[in-house]
């Protein structure tokens, strides 16, 4: 059995598999909101290669740590737990969206809307996102609970939208239909691209992939897609001359958002895709509150109608059953040997259409 199987069922410190994930979701939600504060600071241009330059920079933390991680675990010979073939190709195709339609647009989306308002866009749209792709790539139930969770969710989106040109205003752009429009549409897209790579991060970890060698192509992809077209568009000049503040912001949200990248995923394999954004989306209130205090965003009957919907439509999703353990991938015991070794290799997705969540 490898490690990364024993974690979850040696019960460290005496806690079970769903305290550890609530727990590690806690850790996610704060080390996000402290990326999101950094990420905000330098916030202040709204150009596609700032943002891809940003981006990049974001990601370099936890491509080293994964790269450290993954380096143990093939010095101790789990090197049979490293994506290949088709769960490789899809994992590099997810970093694709979930770099360019994730960070970058979410990087855009503050430029035009700010912290305040962003955030509990973003996140709206993961829950509902994630509902949806959960049903259909994992497929996880989406009960009358869940139906009126996302009805929710979708009026708080609707609600946080109409205070989309006051954060636009403050945020120094013009008060243009476009500039709302783009606030708005960019923390969507962004949100959607999120929640695709929640549901893939736990399609693979919910397979006996360890966390480290899930995220190493996700993380990779990302810094060299994003560094070679941020220094594309930028030149080389524009690259090198980034003020020392700015590159401190950066690599400050780059370790906090590695704490948070690594704990959420973590927790995807204690609990359902459902749960972990519910846990996650505490980061809702801390970004409304840091925009507020922090940078001086308006505080707007919109913005503050919108977040409660959207912590109203989490708290009923919390309100459903516990989510089971996922169902367990390996062969039965009288298989032969070989069947077991390759079953770790690439396990097929878990079967958990029947399941009661």
């Amino acid at each position: 059995m490898m490690e990364s199987e024993r974690s979850v069922d040696e019960r460290p410190w005496g806690l079970t598999p769903a305290t550890w994930g609530i727990l590690l979701g806690v850790l996610a939600a704060v080390g996000y909101t402290l990326t999101n504060m950094a990420l905000r600071r330098v916030a202040y241009r709204d150009d596609l290669g700032w943002a891809l330059w940003v981006s990049c920079h974001k990601g370099i933390p936890s491509t080293i740590a994964a790269l450290v991680l993954v380096g143990v675990e093939w010095a101790r010979g789990h090197d049979a737990a490293l994506p290949r073939g088709r769960q490789l190709v899809m994992l590099i195709g997810t970093a694709l969206i979930m770099q360019f339609g994730g960070n970058v647009l979410f990087q855009i989306a503050l430029s035009y809307g700010g912290l305040a308002l962003t955030v509990p866009l973003v996140f709206a749209t993961i829950i509902v996102g994630g509902a949806v792709l959960g049903r259909v790539m994992l497929g996880e139930p989406v009960g009358t609970r869940m139906l009126l969770a996302m009805s929710v969710t979708i009026v708080a989106i609707f609600v946080l939208s109409q205070g989309a040109g006051a954060a636009s205003l403050a945020m120094g752009q013009r008060p243009t239909g476009w500039s709302t429009l783009w606030a708005i549409l960019a923390a969507c897209l962004s949100g959607l691209s999120y929640g695709l790579c929640g549901v893939v991060i736990r399609r693979c970890v919910t397979n006996r992939m360890s966390i480290a060698a899930t995220l190493l192509p996700l993380s990779v992809t990302g810094v060299i897609g994003l560094g070679a077209t941020s220094v594309a568009l930028l030149g080389p000049r524009g690259v090198l001359t980034t003020a020392p503040e700015d590159l401190l912001a950066m690599v400050l949200a780059g370790v906090f958002n590695a704490v948070a990248f690594f704990a959420i995923s973590a927790a995807y394999k204690r609990l359902s895709v459902v749960n972990v954004n519910l846990i996650n989306a505490s980061q809702c209130a801390m970004a409304a509150a840091a925009g507020v205090l922090l940078f001086a965003e308006p505080l707007t009957i919109s913005l503050g109608a919108g977040t409660l919907l959207t912590l109203l439509g989490l708290f009923i999703m919390a309100s459903r059953r516990p989510a089971p353990p996922p169902a367990e991938t390996t062969p039965r015991p009288e298989e032969p040997a070989t069947q077991t070794e390759d079953a770790t290799v690439t396990a097929p997705q878990p079967t958990v259409t029947s399941q009661t969540r």
